[in-house]
């Protein structure tokens, strides 16, 4: 569920914090006692340790599926996930409400310029929060999909409308022998 994935990943960051806060506090108070009893050799020791401190915190990659829903949608669940600390976000080219695990079959993907807006909002939702080096993965299923949602709208050859349904398993038709439904 949407809202549960982003609390997750908070709740895992705040363990992780909490381990090194924990860790590093013991190595702080041994550091204190050492340089109290005169220990140069300890106090040496536990000051590389300390420098050389390896962080539990490690990045998380978000998956967000389709985004569930349109750019709106997409752009506020991406905000949510980076705010709880993801540093990267996997996005998907399918449909939100028929989307499919990759191995199934029935996948119905949007077109190219639907896609697009969508990753554009996790950029924005990563510039907003200060991100500037946030990571967005892109997948496609276009191979893998049987339907597309709907067929682009193509304003001249070769724009990215044209491109997206020159990879559609379609038949071409004859304006004049067109039937009500043919594409």
């Amino acid at each position: 569920e949407k809202t549960s994935v982003p609390a997750l990943i908070e709740e895992l960051y705040t363990f992780l914090r909490q381990a090194d806060a924990r860790e590093l506090g013991m190595m702080f108070r041994e550091l204190d006692a050492a340089r109290a009893a005169g220990d140069e050799v300890n106090e040496h020791r536990l000051l590389n340790a300390i420098d050389g401190y390896q962080t539990h915190v490690v990045p998380i990659i978000a998956d967000i599926d389709a985004g569930f829903g349109n750019a709106e949608a997409t752009y506020l669940l991406a905000k949510k996930m980076i705010e709880a600390g993801a540093c990267a976000l996997q996005i998907e080219n399918q449909v939100s409400d028929e989307k499919q695990c990759g191995h199934q079959d029935g996948k119905v993907t949007v077109p190219h310029e639907d896609f697009l807006a969508k990753v554009r909002a996790c950029r924005y939702a990563f510039l907003e929060l200060g991100v500037e080096d946030g990571i967005i993965v892109t997948r496609t299923d276009s191979l893998g999909a049987g339907l597309t949602k709907q067929i682009a709208v193509s304003k001249e050859p070769g724009d990215l409308g044209d491109l997206y349904n020159s990879f559609l398993d379609c038949e071409e038709i004859d304006p004049a022998t067109a039937r009500n439904g043919d594409v």
